[in-house]
């Protein structure tokens, strides 16, 4: 469904005070009548934009993937390899998860209950395509010795893994054991390959 500036516009200020509150106070703070007097319009006025609570959490969840996608568009990864550009990229989500885990806590909640009931037009998977982020990094750079389909396959398996990183941090593991099990994953990934296929390296900006 196609949204009016002004829809688009209200949907995201609901959004950033759901991710206020649940950063706060996990995902029991995310009161529809406490989200809608911060964005400063009626609980009813808010219910017909956004639906149920828990759709928008899932709706904050896919916020912050693209904001990650923005953000690795915007600070320019200049990793030699998509593996150390990967590598980088997955060390700033950990810290972020780890430094607001109630609200991760909430927002996963919400998809893990109610994620499945979004059918038809309004599903909402967390595939590839909602953690654009990974192929952002992957192919940011230079991709010597590797095709597209080997980073296409790597962003499709890694999207599925780093879900599972960004619960178990919130959870509360360590940031460490998380990234470690992670650099592994990517290590298997994309192993050093052969230099003759890939976009070759770009020099760096100085």
């Amino acid at each position: 469904m196609l949204l009016t500036p002004n829809q688009q516009a209200t949907r995201q200020a609901l959004v950033d005070v759901a991710i206020e509150l649940a950063t706060e106070g996990g995902y029991d703070a995310v009161a529809m009548p406490e989200v809608a007097r911060r964005a400063s319009m009626s609980t009813a006025k808010a219910y017909q934009h956004i639906g149920t609570k828990d759709q928008l959490l899932v709706e904050a969840l896919l916020s912050l993937g693209q904001r990650s996608t923005e953000d690795v568009e915007r600070h320019q990864n200049t990793g030699d390899t998509p593996a150390e550009r990967l590598r980088w990229e997955v060390g700033r989500i950990m810290k972020a998860v780890a430094a607001r885990p109630l609200l991760y806590r909430a927002l996963y909640r919400a998809y893990v209950t109610n994620g499945a009931a979004f059918e038809g037009d309004n599903a909402i998977v967390l595939g590839p395509h909602q953690a654009a982020w990974i192929s952002k990094a992957l192919t940011g750079g230079a991709t010597v010795g590797y095709t597209k389909k080997d980073l296409d396959a790597a962003a499709r398996i890694f999207s599925c893994m780093i879900q599972g990183g960004i619960v178990s941090v919130a959870a509360g593991r360590s940031i460490s054991e998380i990234t470690a099990v992670l650099d592994e994953a990517i290590n298997r990934l994309l192993p050093a390959p052969s230099p003759s296929t890939g976009t070759p390296r770009r020099p760096r900006k100085r």
